[in-house]
């Protein structure tokens, strides 16, 4: 029977085949962190879809809910409409993302269900946060890995996108990096600053630590160098933590990094007449 939903089903075999990928990586020996949370979220998920599937089939989502909870709690009688109802009161409190190893928490799974039958094309992306909680950096899986990998790649282009950025010591620095790095717009300052928002300190310092590193590779540009950082740093909604992080790395007097962060676009103005080749 053709249930509809996504192109690829149960019966394409192409789930079976990624469980399989995933438990073997996780029983690897050179496993490590990031593909034992891969798999976990992919379990987590499944379950996510389960639900919806026999919500499919059954053409009842409260009934669904109310099986839920009912396995869940041994209660004969539920009312799914509050459940749903007291599971959106603790998601006003729970910012941490699920703590289930196989099967998410079932204020999740009813919550999921509801904005399932409420938009199923946006039903994922509003449950991502739900499931894996917040980008932090002990607990990336392989697919956040390469979105913060994509996410640095446009980070550099973005902070290398002024001429006289692009010195051949910065440009060898940043295929360091990427060696596929090429010269591009990067993201936007303020798309940036959206992803930013959605990180956990250390990332954030993660990010920080990269315009250190630009800010100081090239002695040639100086200040100049310092100041592109500060304002990249702002654009970013970064400013408190590079400013800290640049008083502790840096080599610099307090009184001589606060004279740049304060005429940074003088600076950057004057490195735009004297250094662009």
């Amino acid at each position: 029977r053709d249930l509809g939903g996504p192109a690829i089903t149960v019966q394409d075999g192409v789930c079976g085949v990624l469980e399989e990928v995933l438990t073997a990586m996780l029983t690897d020996r050179s496993a490590q962190a990031p593909h034992e949370r891969t798999w976990r979220n992919y379990r987590l998920y499944t379950e996510l879809h389960c639900d919806r599937r026999a919500a499919e089939i059954t053409e009842d989502r409260d009934a669904c809910i109310s099986a839920l909870v009912k396995m869940e709690t041994g209660l004969k009688e539920v009312s799914a409409a509050a459940y749903v109802k007291q599971a959106e009161e603790i998601l006003l409190q729970e910012k941490s993302g699920s703590e289930g190893v196989t099967h998410p928490e079932m204020f999740l799974r009813a919550w999921s269900l509801q904005l399932w039958s409420e938009d199923a094309d946006t039903c994922d992306q509003l449950m991502q946060p739900l499931i894996q909680g917040p980008l932090a950096l002990a607990s990336l899986d392989l697919l956040q890995q390469q979105s913060l990998t994509d996410f640095t790649r446009d980070f550099l282009r973005y902070l290398l996108q002024p001429a006289w950025m692009q010195t051949s010591i910065l440009m060898g620095h940043a295929k360091r990096y990427f060696e596929d790095l090429s010269n591009g717009p990067g993201t936007s300052s303020g798309a940036a600053a959206d992803f930013l928002r959605t990180l956990d300190a250390d990332l954030r310092r993660y990010f920080c630590f990269v315009l250190l590193d630009f800010a100081t590779c090239d002695p040639d540009l100086e200040e100049a160098g310092i100041a592109r950082a500060v304002l990249v740093a702002q654009d970013m909604g970064l400013a408190d933590v590079f400013a800290k992080l640049a008083a502790d790395e840096l080599k610099l007097g307090r009184r001589t990094l606060q004279r740049i962060q304060k005429n940074a676009e003088s600076i950057v103005r004057q490195a735009e007449t004297e250094l662009a080749p």
